[in-house]
């Protein structure tokens, strides 16, 4: 409800006080928030952005958003690109300008790749109650370009010895320290 809702949450475990998270809560929806959040690339014509994540609609204070954007295109010589974020706090509009170089580096380890597949294919998972077959196919292209695993794929053991795939239950071994 929180997530549809742009609102905020939080987790009451066994053991934990109601009391805090209660008070975290109404303090959360008494105070300003940041509303109408907009982003606004400038990019060479041969560059367009494509946003992965949906841009919050309200933030609170103390909370992190994170929005995800894919770059596509070419570009032949080194050139810059800029993202303006706007958004509305109290009465005032703020905009935050960020230059950024477009030169592509080959990433040994792609965490934020993966990071921004896993937004993806969540958002396209629960996007709509029952997702068209064009969706399922950008959902099972994205799990495998990225090795995100998603509710259309899954992993597969391999033997790194016989290089065959290993078969049978899961099976739990403890190896000692």
């Amino acid at each position: 409800m929180a997530w549809a809702g742009s609102g905020t949450f939080e987790f009451i475990t066994g053991k934990d006080r109601m009391q805090p998270k209660v008070l975290r809560a109404l303090k959360c929806s008494l105070q300003p928030t940041v509303k109408d959040i907009s982003l606004t690339w400038t990019l060479p014509s041969s560059v367009e952005a494509i946003v992965l994540s949906k841009v919050p609609t309200a933030i609170f204070h103390g909370q992190k958003s994170i929005v995800y954007a894919q770059l596509k295109g070419k570009v032949e010589n080194e050139a810059d690109g800029e993202v303006c974020l706007q958004y509305k706090f109290k009465d005032e509009i703020i905009k935050n300008d960020l230059r950024f170089p477009l030169k592509v580096q080959n990433a040994e380890r792609p965490t934020i790749h993966r990071l921004a597949a896993k937004t993806l294919i969540s958002e396209l998972e629960h996007g709509t109650e029952s997702p068209s077959e064009d969706v399922k196919k950008k959902i099972l292209e994205t799990s495998l370009q990225s090795g995100v695993v998603s509710s259309l794929s899954a992993y597969v053991a391999v033997n790194k010895d016989t290089k065959t795939h290993v078969e049978g239950p899961p099976m739990r071994r403890d190896v000692p320290a």
